[in-house]
């Protein structure tokens, strides 16, 4: 998933290369929106996630915790593999503006 040639200097590089990449190969899209407090916290925004709109339409749903639990277990694997410590969360509840 992650090339040899990819080098990475910074967390934002990571980020991009998530939104860009990583969400395309899993989800065959990119990320809708990132943002940052540039203090080492990211949001990343899908406004459209499919897997989620085909289970439940509660977010809080067993179903769906476990769904986003798993994504969000390989978000942080990909940033941990990339060289930086993370913790990753998760909100069902925002919509776009």
């Amino acid at each position: 998933m992650v090339p040899d040639t990819y080098r990475f200097t910074d967390e934002i590089g990571i980020m991009k290369y998530v939104c860009k990449e990583f969400w395309t190969s899993m989800f065959s899209k990119q990320i809708d929106n990132l943002r940052t407090n540039n203090s080492g916290i990211f949001v990343l925004q899908d406004n459209n996630f499919k897997i989620l709109s085909q289970i439940s339409d509660d977010p809080n749903s067993a179903t769906t915790l476990y769904y986003v639990s798993f994504i969000c277990g390989m978000l942080k694997g990909v940033v941990s593999n990339l060289g930086y410590p993370n913790t990753v969360t998760f909100d069902t509840k925002s919509t776009p503006c």
